[in-house]
């Protein structure tokens, strides 16, 4: 029985792989199809599309009938050589009007540069939602992994410590260990129980956060590759200066500030006369008291010039103008915070990557220490209580190298979300980031 205990010991210390199905990318294709934000800025992201069309319609010209029928009784003079003066007539109106815009100032000219830097900005916050819905998705996928990992190393730490108790056990019953041996025995296995259900429960936690994010159910879960190389900077100025170029908040803020240009410039159309082009024919019957047809058609060039208008252009000019510094001003805030997400991002990154180097190391050692113990105890020099302590010794390296492991592979995801590259790592294409219509 003591060999039997014996194989197993020393098979535990080898891990066995777990085959996985779902992978990273197909959780979050799911997530991008039904996640609440990314559709409620989907959506306004459209709604805007259709605001730029409504400000380039004033571009065209716009035709208007209008029919009218009816019973009138006239009393004017028109009617008064008639013999009964105050006829009851059936009038009919015909008229059709075509107005066409000729100048109004270039206000549509900076509706329409308005709404495209609008149509713009919500494409950017588009891709923001996904950006950080895909590092939620990476934290919640990992997290998972992270702690499956950490319960299988707590339950083969608990099945070794329940070996070893065992065989302090026998060798309690036969005399030949003593009961301190057993009761220390017992008190660690009792611990490497404990660690099991701590494990359990935090594998739970995050089981359950991962379908609250992602609307899954954590099955068979596939090991996420780290990130290409071709998309990670070589140093933290690279990172910034990539940052800098492709962040949706950063695009997203350039974007905002031409729409307040835009806006500010509009606001100087009341500056300018308007002319409008306006083509009408008439055709009407029994109107005013006169019976019969009438005919009437013209063709006029109208202007309008607002002289005076209390003030209230001017104040909205300066509304205006404190608005677009008001976006500058919005903007570089958001430089500020995206540089200094992005230097402790990469200080995190390279700190996990050389804390790693050590982990490894450690973990390889204290496995040389078990195997060298194991050796030793065969020939009477190391005690089953020396076994444990090498054990517990080989599990806390095994959680460390575990952790630091996925502490390296969140902090390259979460450097690629503030490059603004998840979308791009992740091979998604862009009739699955914005409609098919943007």
């Amino acid at each position: 029985m003591l060999k039997r205990m014996w194989r197993f010991i020393v098979l535990s210390l080898i891990g066995i792989p777990i085959a996985h199905a779902l992978t990273l990318e197909q959780t979050i294709h799911e997530t991008i199809q039904n996640n609440p934000d990314i559709l409620v800025s989907q959506k306004d992201h459209r709604s805007i599309q259709e605001a730029l069309k409504e400000a380039q319609a004033a571009y065209l010209p716009k035709l208007k009938v209008n029919l009218g029928y009816g019973i009138e009784n006239d009393r004017n003079v028109n009617t008064q050589v008639l013999p009964d003066p105050s006829p009851t007539m059936a009038p009919r109106e015909t008229t059709v009007t075509l107005d066409q815009m000729l100048f109004d100032g270039f206000a549509t000219q900076w509706d329409v540069a308005r709404n495209t830097a609008r149509v713009s900005s919500a494409a950017y916050k588009v891709l923001a939602t996904i950006e950080d819905t895909v590092q939620k998705n990476v934290e919640v996928y990992i997290g998972v992994l992270r702690e499956k990992d950490l319960m299988d190393l707590a339950k083969q730490n608990l099945a070794f410590h329940n070996a070893i108790y065992k065989m302090i056990e026998l060798r309690t019953q036969s005399g030949v260990s003593r009961r301190a041996d057993l009761f220390q025995a017992q008190g660690r296995l009792s611990l490497a129980r404990s660690n099991v259900l701590a494990e359990i429960s935090n594998l739970k936690d995050t089981q359950a956060n991962f379908y609250r994010t992602i609307g899954l159910a954590p099955e068979n879960l596939n090991n996420p590759p780290h990130p290409n190389s071709k998309y990670l900077p070589s140093s933290v100025m690279e990172a910034i200066s990539i940052a800098l170029k492709n962040n949706p908040v950063i695009k997203t803020a350039d974007a905002d500030i031409n729409a307040a240009v835009a806006q500010h410039n509009f606001a100087y159309a009341t500056n300018y006369p308007r002319f409008d082009l306006e083509l009408s024919a008439n055709r009407d019957r029994n109107i005013g008291g006169v019976r019969g047809a009438s005919f009437e058609e013209y063709a006029k060039i109208r202007m309008s010039y607002n002289l005076y208008n209390g003030g209230a252009d001017i104040s909205k000019q300066q509304e205006t103008a404190f608005q677009e510094q008001q976006a500058k001003d919005i903007r570089q805030r958001a430089i500020r915070q995206l540089v200094e997400a992005v230097k402790l991002t990469w200080d995190s990154l390279i700190t996990a990557r050389q804390q790693l180097a050590w982990l490894k190391a450690h973990q390889q050692e204290a496995e040389q220490t078990v195997k060298a113990y194991a050796q030793e105890y065969q020939i009477g020099q190391r005690t089953l209580l020396d076994l444990l302590d090498s054990q517990n010794e080989l599990f806390s390296a095994k959680r460390a190298y575990v952790q630091g492991r996925y502490e390296v592979l969140l902090a390259e995801y979460r450097l690629l979300r503030d490059m603004g590259l998840s979308i791009a790592a992740l091979n998604l294409t862009k009739d699955v980031v914005l409609p098919a219509s943007a």
